[in-house]
């Protein structure tokens, strides 16, 4: 039960980060900073940070379907592919 949370969560903070970086931090950036070269600089700073929670999210994952039963593997490979 709690390796389903975990595995919840990991997939939901993997999707809410890549939503809000990509679909509304980054937008904002290249609307309110003075120059595109410093928003730029700033969304790949983001870019960085994001590919690391991705990273860490996706050990979570893997990790968590070695240790599932069969039943629930399934699920854990759809959260995968989401």
């Amino acid at each position: 039960m709690l390796n389903a949370r975990i595995v919840t969560f990991a997939s939901a903070l993997w999707w809410g980060s890549l939503t809000a970086v990509g679909f509304m931090v980054v937008p904002l950036l290249f609307k309110f900073l003075p120059t595109p070269a410093l928003a730029g600089n700033m969304a790949a700073r983001l870019f960085t940070a994001q590919t690391w929670v991705a990273v860490a999210c996706g050990v979570v994952l893997l990790l968590s379907l070695k240790n599932q039963a069969t039943a629930q593997a399934g699920r854990a490979r759809s959260a995968l592919f989401l």
